[in-house]
């Protein structure tokens, strides 16, 4: 049987031949040889540092506590674990997190990863709990995922100001920004998934911040001025509406990607002269009675590509076309000698410059 951990779990090997003692299993100490056959507890006798190394391994900080009830040396030991990950298969619950975090002895943490699940908890509450984790523990990294649902005020976000790494998943939860003036100020690495707040109040914020990773953005502006960032990442969630501005400004920027959907009248500003690597994709959101937005009537840009690397350029555009029917308004495209709805557009091309 196949366990957790990779290991496999079977009935027991064989003796080897002629009573030998196989590989693996650790010899029995003399004392305790001669005293009722109670073998030494080495891993009980290592350091403290090296069993929570052993601890952190586990992956979750539930699976670290049970640890307890092997021996008395082991009870408490999760309390001093520099990395804590209270991520199960599914989220946790807010008071179980609550719980654990109240038992943590160690004054500065290396990476705190939390997966919450909200039923209907107080906004206030949660934003209390985030709060004491950046004062009281002062994380190096921190990663968070939000999902459900609170009641009353939005969650406050923190300034975790002894944090380089911040990872933020926001799934159905509103988030606000801490108040004008205040700074993530030890902030160099930001990844913000499903997004709903603007970057132009955001990024201001980050003075130090080289590298911004942004996936399932879920809003309709990008506004990024830095002069910091060195590398950043852009990607529209699936089935939102597109966007329709794209500021950015960061003169010592290297290299930018962007996958992104947009309305026809996107307005875009990109001010980077230290770009060496540039990837960007855009797929155009049209109605179907707006067919003239980009391009000659019954044609139009639906996708442009266009890449930058070591030097050398890239231009693909992507046209689709319809044939107009004989009433005005309405498109319809042939297919086997059937008419089909005005969605089926087809690809007239592609141009690669």
């Amino acid at each position: 049987m196949q366990l957790r951990s990779g290991r496999r779990h079977g009935p027991a090997r064989p003796p080897a031949p002629g009573g030998q003692r196989r590989h693996g299993r650790p010899p029995r100490c003399p004392e305790a040889a001669g005293g009722g056959g109670v073998e030494e507890d080495r891993i009980s006798s290592l350091p403290d540092d090296l069993i929570l190394a052993v601890l952190v391994r586990l992956g979750c900080v539930e699976e670290a506590a049970l640890t307890s009830v092997l021996a008395r040396r082991w009870r408490g030991l999760w309390t001093q674990l520099p990395e804590l990950v209270f991520v199960d298969w599914t989220c946790l619950k807010l008071r179980s997190i609550e719980a654990a975090l109240a038992q943590v002895t160690r004054p500065a943490l290396d990476s705190l990863c939390i997966a919450l699940e909200l039923d209907g908890e107080a906004g206030g509450r949660v934003s209390s709990l985030l709060r004491d984790v950046g004062e009281r523990l002062s994380p190096k990294e921190v990663s968070i995922f939000l999902q459900g649902m609170v009641e009353g005020e939005d969650i406050n976000l923190p300034c975790f100001r002894t944090t380089t790494y911040l990872d933020l998943c926001q799934n159905g939860v509103d988030l606000a920004l801490p108040p004008p003036g205040s700074k993530f100020e030890a902030l160099t690495q930001l990844v913000l998934d499903a997004w709903t707040i603007s970057f132009a109040d955001l990024i201001p914020m980050c003075p130090s911040l080289r590298h911004l990773d942004v996936t399932d953005l879920m809003f309709g502006e990008v506004t990024v001025h830095s002069t910091s960032l060195e590398k950043l990442n852009v990607t529209s969630a699936k089935g939102e509406d597109g966007l329709w501005l794209f500021d950015i400004s960061a003169p010592l920027l290297k290299e930018a990607s962007f996958d992104i959907k947009a309305v026809p009248d996107l307005s875009v500003s990109f001010a980077a002269p230290m770009v060496k690597k540039f990837s960007w994709s855009c797929e155009f959101d049209f109605e179907d009675d707006d067919i003239d937005a980009v391009g000659l009537p019954c044609m139009r840009l639906s996708s442009l590509d266009y890449s930058m690397r070591r030097g050398v350029r890239q231009l693909c555009l992507r046209i689709v076309y319809l044939a107009s029917s004989n009433e005005a308004g309405d498109f319809t495209s042939k297919r086997g000698g059937e008419r089909s709805s005005a969605q089926d557009y087809q690809v007239l091309g592609k141009m690669w410059v």
